[in-house]
């Protein structure tokens, strides 16, 4: 596994530490946690579903943004 580094101030390191330890994890995992953004597994998933009032399709996938018919209308303003 390669290994990065990257230099902070001793009180800036301390601080990592002590986060760390705070929270119960190694250094390591603590900084990984911090640094790489968590992949929604759900992300560019579409499971396709009709609505039973409407009639009409949409993402049945779960943890998708929801959207307000304003910013609806709002995004495509500007939409020839």
């Amino acid at each position: 596994m390669p290994t990065l580094t990257y230099k902070v101030t001793e009180k800036e390191a301390a601080a990592i530490r002590r986060e760390a330890r705070e929270q119960r994890r190694n250094l390591s995992d603590y900084l990984r946690e911090k640094t790489i953004p968590k992949q929604n597994p759900f992300v560019g998933q579409f499971i396709p579903k009709r609505d039973p009032e409407t009639g009409r399709w949409h993402n049945a996938a779960p943890n998708q943004p929801v959207f307000t018919l304003d910013e609806l209308k709002e995004t495509l303003a500007d939409f020839p």
